[in-house]
């Protein structure tokens, strides 16, 4: 188990199965420690029977200033993390199927998995096509809170960080690339990614219930590469 720094421990193996079989898994574990608050992350106060965000007390707010009362989110100052990671390559007559797969859990209890996949198939000439599709999901942290209840004790931490929440991802696309004359590689890659989450019942208040509290993101990834 090699060291890296005094935080972090990989152990890897690579397997050569066959002539056209490459396998390869590692476990990493890493530790934080310190100020892990994002500092310009905020969690709304909301009144514990309606859901509404509670206005702010003495009047009109200042111009530009916020309208409705918050407050700044707080993290616990450790995280430990564990993660196994897998993949194959296989070549198939010039074509090179590449899968991969990792599992990832903390004490913040956020659990993820992610399964990605290439097909490199050679074209004429120096160049090739590579489908590609990565599928993620992970579950929400334990202090993670879409607002909090005014009513009720403040939590010792907070986060309303939707990175920090339970959603799933998609992204699907293909790059093309080819050799240039002076033997440099060039590729352009176009993937699609969206993403869409959800927020604990337990956590909804009120009309919250019919809002859209997890919007879900789409993008369109274009990318442009030189490698000399």
């Amino acid at each position: 188990c090699s060291l890296v720094g005094s935080e972090m421990c990989i152990r890897d193996s690579t397997q050569v199965m066959s002539r056209n079989l490459v396998m390869q898994a590692n476990y990493s574990y890493s530790k934080s420690d310190g100020y892990l608050t994002d500092p310009y992350k905020i969690l709304s106060l909301v009144d514990g029977t309606t859901g509404d965000t509670l206005p702010r007390s003495g009047g009109i707010p200042v111009e530009g200033g916020p309208s409705h009362q918050f407050l700044f989110e707080s993290r616990p100052d450790e995280r430990t993390k564990h993660s196994i990671y897998t993949q194959a390559k296989y070549f198939m007559n010039g074509k090179v199927l590449d899968a991969s797969y990792r599992y990832m859990t903390d004490d913040w209890e956020i659990d993820s998995h992610t399964v990605d996949l290439r097909y490199r198939v050679p074209l004429r000439g120096d160049a090739y096509l590579e489908p590609h599709l990565r599928f993620y999901t992970q579950t929400e942290a334990e202090f993670y809170r879409l607002s909090l209840d005014a009513s009720q004790p403040l939590p010792s931490f907070a986060s309303a960080d939707y990175r920090l929440g339970n959603f799933d991802a998609i992204t699907a696309g293909v790059k093309y690339g080819w050799k240039t004359r002076n033997d440099n590689d060039m590729s352009i890659r176009v993937e699609w990614y969206q993403q869409s989450g959800s927020v604990p019942s337990g956590q909804i208040i009120g009309n919250q219930a019919g809002r859209d509290n997890y919007p879900d993101l789409n993008a369109i990834i274009v990318q442009f590469s030189y490698r000399f």
